[in-house]
């Protein structure tokens, strides 16, 4: 995100709750509720009490409240982070302006009927106003004989607009925006269910670069190779041979340059694009030469006929690590195509004594030898 916004200039965020819908189950005698509206722990707005309608199960709040802020770096990365928390109860006894209550108060002058958020995140995308229905949630999980339907869950049609956008084109071209979201947690610890205390919080942290140029920006090579293990780790090779490339091009390379280079010069081997994958295997070679960077290279150079140069490269890998079946595989393969049969034949052998095996090698052997016999008997 910019540093600053329209300099500092004054900035009025619009929050329009226009309807509740499936306010109370079928045995509730709720009839009316208030709508409270928190931004940043602190009550921004509260509504009238309002009339559920008995028939449409459904509340007309119209109700409107204004968050007034800077526009500046600080609001910005507030936006992006801290979403508009809007509670719905039963009454507005007890109520008092300024204090947050987004942990619901136990007191017996009011039931919270549930708890909503809204994201602001789209105002940092372009957009001037949007739209949404957003879930009611209960703030307190209790055991029920059924579960209700999405149809039925209640909820709040809601809109967000502000009079400008808050990002120029030229900004957003050129801001950072880091989403991670949470899917699921397993096997949480005991503390983390208590009812009591302070609610539990897990934060993680990661430095992104913000306004400087883009090849000069420390990190901004690390953030690419992550973004392509994430998808090599997927299975998305593509965007991941994209992510490893754009790494790759800054000034200083990523922090893990050992491990971008093996990926994605096996990205480019397992697409058939030979030349490339043999350009990365060598630059990997040079800078931290391990016995998977000259297997690379030896694998690359024997798809390329180049039968000497894949030799070599093998021959330092087994120096290396003895107990890699490919690199034993891939020198039967050339004994065999430079007719040095009791070689290939020793070290197929040895290949075949490593576990796991590289199946499809060992089978490319069979098939060559097969091939070379059945030419010695024609000739």
């Amino acid at each position: 995100l910019p540093e600053s916004g329209a300099g500092g200039n004054k900035l009025s965020i619009t929050l329009n709750v226009i309807r509740g819908n499936n306010m109370k189950e079928k045995k509730s005698d709720v009839s009316q509720v208030v709508l409270l509206v928190e931004y940043e722990e602190t009550v921004r707005g509260t509504s009238d009490n309002k009339q559920v309608d008995p028939v449409e199960n459904c509340v007309d709040f119209d109700f409107t409240c204004c968050l007034t802020c800077f526009q500046d770096a600080q609001t910005f990365t507030n936006i992006a982070q801290k979403p508009i928390i809007m509670t719905v109860t039963t009454d507005s006894v007890g109520e008092k302006k300024g204090k947050a209550l987004s942990t619901p108060s136990k007191g017996k002058d009011k039931t919270v009927l549930g708890q909503a958020v809204v994201d602001l995140l789209p105002l940092l995308q372009g957009c001037c106003s949007f739209s949404a229905t957003v879930p009611l949630n209960p703030v307190v999980v209790t055991p029920v004989k059924g579960v209700r339907s999405s149809v039925s869950m209640p909820s709040l049609d809601v809109c967000v607009s502000v009079t400008d956008a808050l990002l120029s084109d030229a900004e957003l071209a050129t801001s950072n925006l880091l989403r991670v979201t949470l899917e699921t947690a397993y096997s949480l610890p005991d503390s983390w269910t208590l009812t009591s205390g302070a609610g539990p919080t897990y934060t993680g942290g990661m430095e992104v670069p913000l306004t400087a140029e883009e090849q000069n920006v420390e990190g901004r090579a690390d953030i690419w190779a992550l973004n392509g293990h994430c998808h090599y780790l997927q299975a998305a090779f593509d965007e991941a041979r994209l992510s490893y490339e754009r790494s790759l091009n800054f000034g200083q390379q990523p922090s893990d340059a050992h491990l971008v280079l093996l990926r994605l010069g096996s990205i480019y081997f397992d697409q058939g694009k030979f030349e490339q994958a043999r350009a990365v295997y060598l630059l990997a070679c040079e800078q931290s030469p391990s016995c998977l960077t000259w297997l690379g290279l030896g694998s690359t150079c024997y798809r390329l006929e180049e039968l000497d140069t894949a030799e070599q490269a093998l021959i330092e890998a087994s120096h290396l690590i003895k107990q890699n079946t490919e690199v034993w595989a891939y020198l039967s393969l050339i004994c065999l195509r430079t007719g040095r049969q009791k070689e290939a034949e020793y070290f197929h052998k040895i290949a075949k004594s490593f576990k796991p095996q590289k199946e499809s090698l060992l089978k490319e052997y069979e098939e060559l030898k097969l091939q070379l016999q059945l030419r010695h008997l024609e000739s």
